[in-house]
C-alpha cells in the first residue's frame, strides 16, 4: 500500500537479535519502489533505498519503544532530562510531523530535502546498552534552552536558600521571626553574607553556619554561575555558512561536473574557508553475496573565502572521478552525464570557515534533490541569486549597496 509517495511493506522474515526478535526485510521486500515526482514534475520510480535498507535489520516500532523503555532508570531519567533541556534528540512521531509542516505536507520533498539539511539531527540516535550519558555537563549548560538554565539556577539558590533557612532555624540563630513573605529572602542574605543584621554571630554554632552559608552560596556558587555564562558567551551557535539543498549534474567545456553553491550566511566575509568530502557508493559482496556500502574520499574544490556572493564547489569528472569509476555517473554517447541510483547512496559535505559553526550536507540520492541533464540535453543551472553586486556600488556611485537572496540560493533550471 502506498500514500503520499510512501510504502509500506510487510516483512516476512525474522532473525533473533542480541536476545530480541527482530524483523528483517525478506529478499522480496528488497524490490519494493516508491513513485514520486522529480525535479521537474515528472512522475518518477525512486528506488534510491532498497538496497540501503537490505543492509540492516528493521524492527517494528513496538519492538523499538519496548527496547528503549525497558533501560535502567537512569539512562531514561538523564534522556528525560535533555529533552527538557531542548538538546537535540534522536528522531520521532514528533520530528517526522514537524518536518511534514515545514514543506506543506509534501512527503516526497520532505523524505529528499530534509536529510539534506538536518545532518545532525539524521546522525543522532539512542545507543543501547551504553554505560554513558545522553550529554556532559559542558554540553548541557553549552546548547540547553536558556529559559532552561535559568530555571535551574533559580532552582539552585530556592534550594540552598531553604537549607541553610532551615538550618539557621534548627540552631536558633535568627532574631527574627520567620514568615512566608521572609523565609526564602532570609536564605538569599545568608548565601551572600549580608545577614549580619537578622543573623545571631556571637555564637560558635551560629558562626559556623553563616561562614558555611557564605562559602557555599559566594566561593562555591559565584565560579560555577560565572563558568556558565563564560560558556554560554563563548559558544558560536551561528551556522554562518549557507548551503544549497539540491546537488546539481553539468556540463562545462565538455567536463561534466558535480556543483553545489555556498554564501556567507551574514552576508560578511568568511576566511579560511575548507571543504571535506566522501561518497558511499552501493556495492555488492559476491563472496559472501550481500550488498553493502562503500565509503571512499571524493575531492571537491571551493574558494578560500566566503561572502554574500555565491561561490560554487565543485567536483570535476575527470578520467580519474570515482564517480565515473564506480557507475554513480554514467555517459551515454552524446557526452550526457546522468546519475546512476543503483551505484550511488549519498555524497557528504563538510564545510568549514573561521567565525561559523560549519556546515554539514548529506546528499542522499532523490531525484528531487539529485538534478541532472533532461531528455533533451538541457543542462541545469543555478540562477543568479545576487541582484547586486559591488560592481553595481562601483557603477551607480555608491548609490546603491550590494546584497544577495539566500530564498534563491537553491534555486536553478535548464539552460535553453
Amino acid at each position: 500500500n502506498s500514500r503520499n509517495g510512501s510504502s509500506v511493506v510487510n516483512r516476512k522474515s525474522t532473525k533473533k537479535v542480541r536476545g530480541i526478535q527482530a524483523i528483517i526485510p525478506s529478499q522480496d521486500d528488497a524490490d519494493y519502489t516508491r513513485e514520486c515526482t522529480d525535479a521537474t514534475g515528472k512522475v518518477v520510480t525512486c528506488r534510491a533505498n532498497d538496497q540501503i535498507l537490505s543492509v540492516f535489520d528493521e524492527w517494528t516500532p513496538e519492538q523499538v519503544r519496548d527496547v528503549i523503555q525497558s533501560e535502567p532508570l537512569r539512562a531514561r531519567l538523564f534522556r528525560k532530562v535533555a529533552i527538557l533541556a531542548g538538546l537535540n534528540r534522536p528522531l520521532g512521531l514528533r520530528d517526522y510531523r514537524k518536518a511534514l509542516r515545514k514543506f506543506d505536507g509534501d512527503e516526497c520533498e520532505m523524505q529528499a530535502k530534509y536529510p539534506v539539511t538536518h545532518v545532525e539531527q539524521m546522525n543522532m540516535g539512542y545507543q543501547i546498552n551504553s554505560t554513558e550519558l545522553p550529554f556532559d555537563t559542558y554540553q548541557l549548560f553549552k546548547e540547553s534552552r536558556r529559559i532552561f538554565i535559568l530555571l535551574m539556577v533559580a532552582l539552585y539558590f530556592i534550594s540552598l536558600s531553604t537549607v541553610f533557612t532551615l538550618l539557621a532555624w534548627g540552631t536558633s540563630c535568627l532574631e527574627i521571626n520567620l514568615t512566608f513573605w521572609n523565609f526564602l529572602p532570609s536564605g538569599f542574605l545568608l548565601l551572600s553574607g549580608l545577614g549580619e543584621n537578622f543573623y545571631n554571630g556571637t555564637r560558635d554554632t551560629c558562626m559556623i553556619v553563616h561562614s558555611f552559608a557564605v562559602l557555599v552560596g559566594v566561593y562555591v556558587s559565584l565560579p560555577i554561575i560565572g563558568a556558565i555564562v563564560l560558556v554560554r558567551l563563548l559558544d558560536n551557535k551561528a551556522s554562518l555558512i549557507a548551503c544549497t539543498d539540491v546537488i546539481l549534474l553539468t556540463v562545462r567545456n565538455g567536463v561534466p561536473e558535480v556543483v553545489v553553491r555556498l554564501s556567507s550566511a551574514s552576508g560578511g566575509m568568511l576566511r579560511n574557508f575548507s571543504v571535506h568530502s566522501h561518497v558511499y557508493f552501493k556495492a555488492y559482496d559476491t563472496t559472501n553475496e550481500k550488498h553493502y556500502l562503500m565509503q571512499q574520499p571524493i575531492e571537491f574544490i571551493g574558494p578560500h573565502k566566503l561572502g554574500h556572493y555565491p561561490s560554487f564547489v565543485k567536483h570535476y569528472c575527470t578520467d580519474d572521478s570515482p564517480l565515473l569509476k564506480h557507475g554513480a555517473i554514467v555517459i551515454d554517447e552524446f557526452g550526457v552525464p546522468s546519475w546512476n541510483p543503483e551505484k550511488l547512496a549519498f555524497i557528504g559535505l563538510s564545510f568549514d570557515a573561521d567565525g561559523s559553526k560549519g556546515c554539514d550536507r548529506i546528499f542522499g540520492y532523490h531525484p528531487r534533490t539529485f538534478i541532472q541533464p533532461n531528455k533533451k540535453g538541457q543542462m541545469p543551472f543555478f540562477v543568479n541569486s545576487c541582484p547586486v553586486s559591488h560592481f553595481h556600488w562601483l557603477k551607480y556611485k555608491g548609490e546603491v549597496s550590494p546584497f544577495s537572496d539566500l530564498s534563491r540560493l537553491s534555486k536553478w533550471e535548464y539552460l535553453e
